[in-house]
């Protein structure tokens, strides 16, 4: 018998996207996003003009981080602040990308995927990601 799962779909994800992309502009802010489905994996991305290369790369990372703990990614700056040696240690988790911009996407009580920002400042990345999650 099949078994029930929710992931994120790709309508979903191209709102967040266009959210996301749209309220950068508002900011002045030039970003990558990454939308990852429940397991991690891309399921859509843009890079606005102007975005550093790398963004693409970190956006994806605090997607998968995001997904991967059902956790803001914020939440590990206060860890790693208070602990350099956990910084050094948890960062050798393949993929794992502990700064703020990263926001778990939630229908109801299931995870179905996940949001990264990159490229403004952290502020900028957590406020464009929570602004891209309320809108669905």
């Amino acid at each position: 018998m099949p078994v029930a799962t929710a992931t994120i779909s790709l309508s979903e994800a191209q709102q967040l996207l266009t959210t996301a992309v749209a309220h950068a502009g508002e900011l002045g802010a030039q970003v990558a996003v990454a939308i990852v489905d429940r397991g991690g994996r891309l399921v859509a991305c843009a890079r606005m003009d102007g975005t550093a290369l790398m963004s693409m790369d970190i956006a994806t990372g605090k997607a998968y981080t995001a997904a991967g703990l059902n956790q803001p990614t914020e939440v590990w700056d206060d860890a790693v602040a208070a602990s350099p040696g956990f910084s050094g240690a948890i960062t050798s988790i393949p993929g794992f990308t502990p700064f703020g911009g990263g926001k778990p996407v939630v229908s109801g009580s299931h995870l179905t995927g996940a949001i990264g920002v990159s490229g403004g400042t952290l502020a900028q990345d957590i406020e464009i990601a929570l602004v891209a999650t309320q809108s669905l």
